[in-house]
């Protein structure tokens, strides 16, 4: 059974224009290493991934542009700027 992500909230627990919004689209490669994501409210254009393994494991993902925080030098991971939780894509 197929996973997607939807967003919860930021990861220090603000709210985000995504909340309530599954995942169709994110990228942690951008030009200045930040997230950029693009939610959809329509299940059929959420983005799915075989397991939740696959989206923790792509969650994780350090950006190829900024690869290191500039604050504290740890890896930069964009996509773990927003918390998610992950739901079953239903049976059709």
């Amino acid at each position: 059974m197929a996973v997607t992500a939807k967003v919860f909230c930021a990861s220090d627990g603000s709210p985000t224009p995504h909340d309530g919004r599954y995942v169709s689209w994110w990228n942690p490669h951008t030009e200045a290493g930040v997230l950029e994501c693009v939610t959809t409210d329509d299940l059929a254009e959420a983005k799915t991934w075989a397991t939740i393994t696959e989206v923790f494991a792509e969650r994780r993902t350090v950006s190829k542009v900024q690869p290191t925080r500039p604050w504290d030098g740890l890896p930069n991971r964009p996509l773990m700027g927003i918390a998610v939780e992950i739901d079953n894509v239903p049976t059709r």
